[in-house]
């Protein structure tokens, strides 16, 4: 490994010690390098050697706006790596460059990030392997606990075999924020969530594929002003992908597109879905999504607040989503929601397990409208209009497409206002 001379040693030598020390971060001309290897700093890549030491020497020797390049190699880690600001992390590929938790560690987390801006890492496999280690670790944790952190960036990253969450971002206190972007990352086999993201805002998931997952697979908290996009979110143990809030922080003006988030909820006793809005969410889209095959239902709309248990929220749009062939409930359900547009859904074939039931769309709600819905084969109706615990309705149900389930077109519960004419295709 490179390093300075050694005061009243390397006599003989002082000069092309020095030489090799500064050959590291300069070129020959004496120019600072845009990148330096962390083999320069004494890494294998071997698999067997821990260069956990060697990876954290050339963090903090790298300059800002330097790249830490990984060449192609297994790096072993005993000890997680601290990223500082404005440092790229990359390697030569994700089939590549790997990092790998050594054997009979605990509680290591490759990467953390905290409380600093201007990271990207990029092009490397993470391998937390569960089976040899113990206790949880994270792949990459990204932590802002006394400021907001912008400019992150994770890309061409794969994730996988973790104990807990493959990427974790928290912002505590909830008053501080990140912005993340995760684009063309695979996290696949972690045990809890796949991508947990706490108090986000202004952030883009895109091409990015979460699969078995032991909890849910994509969980956005409190988080604001973001697309989720080209996402799968498959084989995980409870939803697909979850937003909610967190104190009094809902999830807001997001948009969840062109997506797909099937079979989930295989984990026992749970009850899954593709893609859930929760407690308070508002300000949203749920656009040509495919939700196929969840163990629960398909699409949720679940405004309920424990804070506020009579309210109802909303402000949203559902549309062009295929959510069918749900087990145990509806394809779409809405729960103490108002003011959405329901439109060119496909809902077929849910509901169809044994011992449940399920329509093509579930409502309790209030001021929605269900137009041009294509909804058959359902176990129950095409549409269920259900009264709940507090005054409902005022929606409108037009040219929708009901025929062909078990138990009608159409149910409405008596105290149910329509005021726009119920029309059939």
């Amino acid at each position: 490994m490179a390093r300075l001379p050694q005061p009243g040693g390397d006599q003989g030598t002082w000069g092309a010690v020095l030489n090799e020390y500064l050959s590291v971060a300069h070129t020959p001309d004496g120019g600072l390098k845009s990148f330096v290897s962390v083999k320069d700093f004494g890494a294998k890549g071997d698999g067997v050697t821990d260069d956990s030491v060697a990876i954290q020497q050339a963090i903090v020797a790298s300059s800002s706006s330097k790249i830490v390049f990984f060449p192609p190699g297994i790096y072993r880690l005993a000890v997680g790596i601290v990223i500082s600001s404005s440092v790229t992390i990359k390697g030569a590929g994700q089939d590549v460059t790997i990092l790998k938790v050594a054997d009979n560690t605990s509680s290591v987390n490759p990467f953390l990030i905290q409380n600093v801006s201007n990271v990207t890492i990029e092009d490397l496999t993470i391998d937390l392997n569960r089976s040899a280690t113990s206790n949880g670790q994270m792949g990459i944790y990204i932590n802002a606990g006394t400021v907001s952190m912008k400019y992150i960036s994770i890309r061409k990253v794969t994730v996988k075999n973790g104990w807990k969450q493959g990427v974790s971002i928290i912002a505590y206190p909830y008053t501080y924020t990140i912005s993340c972007e995760i684009r063309d990352v695979t996290v696949d086999n972690c045990g809890e969530i796949g991508i947990y993201y706490l108090r986000g805002d202004s952030f883009r998931i895109t091409n990015t594929n979460v699969t078995n997952s032991g909890d849910v697979g994509i969980q956005l908290i409190g988080c604001a002003n973001f697309i989720i996009s080209k996402t799968i979110a498959t084989g995980n143990g409870w939803h697909g992908v979850v937003m909610g809030k967190v104190d009094t922080y809902p999830s807001t003006h997001f948009k969840v597109i062109d997506s797909i988030c099937n079979n989930n909820g295989l984990a026992p006793n749970r009850i899954g879905g593709g893609i859930v809005a929760s407690e308070e969410c508002a300000f949203f889209q749920i656009v040509n999504n495919e939700c196929v095959g969840n163990t629960g239902y398909g699409i949720a709309i679940d405004l309920a607040s424990d804070a506020n248990p009579s309210g109802f929220y909303g402000s949203f749009i559902v549309k062009g989503n295929i959510c069918s062939n749900n087990l145990k409930s509806h394809g779409i359900w809405v729960n103490m929601a108002t003011d959405g547009i329901f439109s060119e859904n496909i809902c077929s074939g849910n509901g169809i397990n044994p011992t449940n039931g399920g329509s093509g769309i579930g409502v309790s709600a209030r001021k929605c409208l269900f137009v041009g819905n294509y909804c058959t084969g359902n176990k129950q109706y095409g549409i269920a209009l259900f009264q709940g615990n507090y005054p409902m309705g005022d929606h409108g149900v037009v040219s929708n497409k009901l025929d062909g389930n078990m138990q009608g077109t159409i149910s409405v519960a008596s105290n149910i206002q329509l005021p726009s004419k119920v029309v059939e295709l």
